[in-house]
């Protein structure tokens, strides 16, 4: 009796990897908590669908790009053009945006941060273009008038309201506008007025104005004055553990209350 149970898994086992096959499928982006998971055909044009939690494909192949669904909707692109579609493939946002994350994606709040007129050549929060948020019924929740939203920490997101890029050489660029932020709902925080802006790390963000750089607080409270030639301190790509400060050659050290010279 083991021994014919033993075959019959055996075989089970055997049926379900032949189905497998027989598909042609493979994971491609995975989260737990949804109900539909995007995937990838491993053949002809490699065009992404979805199928459900039993592996039956509910949504069939024919997106350029797709990312998972979140919010009930999911960002899907055809001929470049993004839109949003619901597990019913019906398209609920046009697919008119030049790009689009997903859903309550990069810290903001069941948000969606899409461009237009981008350069697709460049990483998309470099690309240009003007950028804005929406909601799940495609209502501009932060008007497209940015050309930068970057990814929000401590809940502001750095903006730039600039509209072109400049090449600066040896691969260097930069905004022709002024540095801001906005909240994790699309809201402007902190208005568009600095030369250039770092995002904000534990609740403090190194900001420049007229090639003088200091530190502002989530409040735009001026916590260092813009009196130093250049700034160096933590953050998300920094292995600095408090903040160094420059001026006529000398450096100094803000712990986060107190500056000291070193």
């Amino acid at each position: 009796m083991k021994q014919k149970f033993f075959f019959i898994c055996l075989l089970f086992i055997f049926l379900s990897c032949c189905k497998s096959n027989e598909n042609n499928q493979e994971p491609f982006y995975f989260q737990t908590g949804s109900e539909l998971f995007r995937v990838r055909a491993t053949q002809g044009e490699r065009l992404f669908g979805y199928w459900d939690r039993f592996d039956h494909i509910v949504i069939r192949f024919k997106y350029n790009e797709a990312r998972q669904f979140s919010e009930g909707l999911a960002a899907v692109s055809k001929k470049g053009k993004w839109g949003f579609i619901n597990p019913k493939d019906s398209i609920v946002i046009p697919l008119q945006y030049d790009w689009a994350s997903s859903f309550g994606e990069m810290g903001f709040n069941g948000l969606a941060l899409v461009k237009v007129g981008n350069d697709m050549n460049r990483i998309w929060y470099h690309s240009g273009g003007k950028t804005g948020l929406i909601d799940p019924e495609g209502k501009e929740v932060c008007p497209m008038k940015y050309i930068e939203i970057y990814f929000a920490s401590n809940g502001l997101a750095r903006v730039n309201d600039g509209t072109e890029i400049i090449p600066e050489g040896n691969g260097q660029w930069s905004y022709n506008g002024k540095y801001g932020f906005i909240n994790s709902e699309g809201e402007e925080i902190i208005s568009c007025q600095y030369d250039y802006a770092n995002p904000f790390y534990s609740g403090l963000a190194i900001v420049t104005v007229k090639k003088k750089s200091g530190i502002i607080d989530c409040k735009g409270k001026i916590v260092i004055p813009f009196e130093y030639d250049s700034i160096k301190g933590p953050g998300l790509q920094s292995k600095e553990e408090s903040y160094r400060l420059f001026k006529h050659g000398q450096e100094f050290l803000f712990d986060g209350k107190n500056i000291t010279r070193i």
